[in-house]
């Protein structure tokens, strides 16, 4: 999907943060489609960084626990998933979470 400007419908470019007492996400897009280093973060610290190109994940997804320490970590080629989880949170994370 693209993101647009409100009343003009030409595709957004720039950042979004968005925050609420829960989490707090920071999102980069160029023509209307996530593309760089977006960041999502729970209220109890833990977060989540993952890269993007073209609205595709691209590249690292990584999970961080409330204490900083990297949980697990995921790479992925325009959208594919192309490297398992690495980190002791094996298994745990999910590229849908975010």
């Amino acid at each position: 999907s693209v993101l647009h400007y409100d009343n003009s419908g030409l595709p957004y470019s720039g950042a979004i943060e968005r925050n609420s007492s829960e989490v707090s996400t920071r999102q980069a897009f160029t023509s209307g489609k996530l593309n760089g280093l977006s960041s999502k973060r729970s209220a109890d610290g833990s977060r989540v960084d993952a890269n993007y190109r073209g609205g595709l994940l691209h590249g690292e997804m990584t999970f961080y626990s409330a204490d900083g320490t990297i949980r697990s970590v995921m790479n992925f080629e325009e959208g594919r998933l192309v490297a398992a989880p690495v980190g002791e949170g094996r298994g745990e994370a999910n590229a849908s979470s975010f």
